[in-house]
């Protein structure tokens, strides 16, 4: 007779993930607070849940913190040039807002202007941490790819948008949903994201990814 614990047992499997996600929330979510981190953060996060979670490769908290600190120069830049980006398009329809209550026929060309700009914004940030996690790309080209990807693949994307959207939704409703909701999502995005990714990533070639030998994405 086998006093021990299974560990294969599916109740602690389910509980050992669940331990992983909130724990690994609670981390991205406290290094994100400085802002300029969340981009590394948000890198991290997806680099960490697809290895560990989905993949069941090393631990979560050391493949976290490997990619945190692999992409943080980037991750920072990134983070830096996105969040002015997104304050000043607010504040772009906050003004056009403003010329369509005075009247001015010039608001609904600003707003048909800052909604393609917007758009570009959003695809390329739903794409680039993702792609930052996984290529070793330079700056210019980790923006343009991920806009390219997030275009080519745009049913992918756009249930991806979907999945982000009901992700806000519960929070609104579950404000409480927030200690686990950031690798609960990510781990969802990537059901699509992945499938994304093994497209160019040839089966008979070594591809290029940040840890050189360790190809577990592959498999």
């Amino acid at each position: 007779m086998n006093d021990g614990i299974d560990l294969d047992n599916p109740v602690l499997v389910a509980l050992s993930k669940l331990f992983d996600l909130v724990m690994i929330s609670i981390i991205c979510l406290v290094l994100s607070i400085p802002i300029f981190t969340i981009g590394p953060s948000t890198t991290a996060l997806y680099y960490s849940v697809v290895k560990v979670l989905r993949r069941e490769r090393g631990y979560i908290t050391k493949e976290y913190f490997k990619s945190f600190k692999l992409n943080f120069k980037k991750g920072a830049i990134i983070s830096i040039i996105l969040i002015p980006a997104y304050i000043i398009i607010y504040f772009d329809f906050v003004y056009a807002n403003f010329l369509l209550k005075q009247g001015n026929s010039l608001a609904y060309l600003l707003f048909g202007i800052f909604t393609i700009i917007g758009t570009v914004l959003v695809l390329t940030t739903l794409y680039i941490f993702p792609v930052l996690s996984r290529f070793e790309l330079k700056l210019k080209e980790t923006f343009n790819n991920s806009l390219i990807l997030s275009i080519r693949h745009l049913p992918s994307t756009i249930a991806m948008l979907l999945i982000i959207i009901i992700a806000l939704l519960i929070l609104y409703t579950f404000p409480v949903a927030i200690v686990i909701m950031p690798a609960t999502l990510t781990y969802f995005i990537s059901l699509l994201m992945e499938k994304v990714f093994k497209k160019y990533i040839p089966k008979d070639e070594k591809p290029q990814e940040k840890t050189k030998t360790d190809t577990w994405y592959m498999e």
